[in-house]
């Protein structure tokens, strides 16, 4: 079975290099892991029809695309969309939102090694695949880790993980081959949402940054022209105060004024389109979106591939080079407490013009601080 799109040469190199040695036995255990968004179950389900259904069967390549081969067993979290798996095949950037809450249960590895204990039906071998790994219980996980200690073999095992921290040690350490999948070249992230018409073109270079698709998907699916005229008034307002001249020079009156203005937009969302003030994960969201875009400029020193607002980038970028470590850190942590206090069902607008405050006020007395040892 042939890859329709290939956005991990490196993955796809070392995975047709085992399948073109399989006369040599294939290894039994495997890991696929990196952040969401980058194709994992994609080239899983790639490298499994590869192995179980020889010479493109279309009858094997069917059931494995609709999850009912008697030879793959597919465990997802719970609350996983049923209809997710079979489009990931057509479409390989898909993915399911899922929650913290979800869990892979030891219910789930109980009835694996009930499966593990019957005969291959249709193929030589059968096929363990667990999404979302790094989800399991710490029974499931313990459960599971007997399992994997003895496959029967005939067994071939994929886990995929988003965080390595959230998987038993003891389990990578018994995983035979390891694959780590990387962030995306923009330029395959555009192919595929264009080849799903999921690329508005007045939108395509807003958010194309991250090389995981779930950013920008989520992205793309969030913001609207509104919103990004938020944020840029927030990081206009921030250019503003970061500048040692502007800020001193800046009187209350006129702070109050510029905050009360940026504040009231969260109240304009709510009647043109529908953002409501009461919305704690819209406004968790932009401010997220805030604090990634100040912390790659501020402490990775790297620019966001964010078209619409590369000229406030560019202003940010060249003061950046005069701006102390410490004032940096202290911004980004005040917008950490906003976005937990949004989180806490604080008044959006309050919470807004707090961190416009806190913000204005740390630059201004930090300026004053420095200015009076010269």
């Amino acid at each position: 079975m042939e890859l329709k799109f290939n956005f991990q040469p490196d993955v796809y190199s070392k995975l047709n290099s085992i399948l073109n040695n399989r006369e040599k036995r294939l290894p039994q255990t495997y890991l696929f892991y990196g952040q969401e968004g980058l194709g994992k179950l994609y080239y899983a389900l790639w490298f499994i029809a590869n192995i179980i259904c020889f010479d493109d069967n279309k009858d094997c390549l069917n059931k494995l695309h609709t999850n009912t081969h008697p030879d793959v067993k597919i465990i997802h979290p719970e609350n996983f969309t049923k209809e997710y798996h079979p489009k990931i095949i057509d479409q390989p950037l898909l993915y399911h939102k899922i929650k913290e809450t979800d869990k892979i249960k030891i219910e789930e590895i109980r009835e694996l090694k009930e499966y593990v204990t019957t005969k291959p039906f249709e193929s030589l071998v059968r096929v363990i695949l667990i999404n979302y790994a790094d989800y399991m219980t710490t029974q499931a996980a313990n459960s599971f880790l007997k399992l994997l200690e003895e496959p029967s073999e005939d067994t071939i095992i994929i886990l995929l993980a988003t965080n390595l921290r959230n998987l038993l040690p003891t389990i990578i350490s018994r995983i035979q081959v390891k694959i780590k999948f990387s962030p995306i070249k923009i330029d395959y992230i555009k192919t595929i949402l264009k080849e799903y018409n999921q690329l508005d073109e007045e939108l395509d270079t807003f958010f194309i940054s991250s090389g995981s698709y779930v950013e920008i998907y989520d992205d793309l699916n969030f913001f609207d022209k509104e919103k990004i005229e938020f944020i840029n008034k927030l990081m206009i307002y921030i250019l503003n105060i970061i500048d040692s001249e502007r800020v001193l020079k800046l009187k209350e009156e006129d702070y109050i004024k510029q905050a009360y203005e940026i504040s009231k937009i969260i109240e304009k969302f709510s009647s043109s389109i529908g953002f409501s003030t009461s919305n704690k994960e819209s406004l968790d969201y932009l401010l997220n979106k805030l604090y990634d875009i100040l912390h790659k400029i501020f402490i990775l020193n790297t620019t966001p591939n964010i078209k619409i607002f590369e000229k406030v980038f560019g202003y940010l970028i060249e003061r950046n080079k005069n701006i102390d470590n410490f004032l940096k850190i202290k911004i980004l942590e005040d917008i950490k407490l906003a976005r937990n206090k949004i989180q806490a069902n604080v008044n959006p607008t309050i919470t807004i013009q707090t961190l416009l405050w806190r913000l204005y006020k740390l630059c201004r007395d930090y300026y004053k601080i420095i200015n009076s040892y010269h």
